[in-house]
């Protein structure tokens, strides 16, 4: 995913740091590793972009699989706080992009702590009222 990542995004620009969106305390001991931070790791490898861990999950939320926009906006906001020294450039790495309330949420944080830019990369989005097709 990086490589085509590398390949089709623009790369942030010098001074820019990459943020990812942290997991619950619960979610990171069920999964054992933050999918967030990886792809950031390898992104920051490929871009020559530093990686800060500028956000803290500020509660234990509750999964957002299967519940609607709105319930996801309530779910997430004030889930995140932001740590250390705010960069002045963040980029939030996620995953998936579904409503964009986790990364509405995250970036809300950055710029109450002091960030003056924030954007955002995602590895895929969601896109409503579509569903996959089965293989096999």
């Amino acid at each position: 995913m990086v490589a085509l990542m590398d390949e089709v995004l623009n790369r942030p620009p010098d001074g820019a740091v990459l943020v990812p969106v942290p997991l619950t305390r619960a979610r990171l001991a069920e999964r054992g590793f933050n999918q967030a931070s990886l792809l950031a790791a390898a992104l920051g490898s490929a871009w020559d972009t530093p990686v800060a861990h500028a956000l803290v999950r500020a509660d234990d939320g509750r999964h957002q699989r299967g519940a609607s926009r709105s319930a996801r906006a309530g779910q997430v906001a004030g889930a995140f706080a932001g740590v250390g020294t705010p960069p002045h450039h963040a980029v939030i790495v996620d995953d998936v992009l579904t409503t964009g309330a986790t990364l509405t949420a995250a970036a809300r944080a950055l710029r109450m702590a002091g960030c003056a830019r924030v954007g955002a990369v995602t590895t895929a989005r969601v896109v409503a009222g579509r569903r996959g097709t089965r293989v096999g």
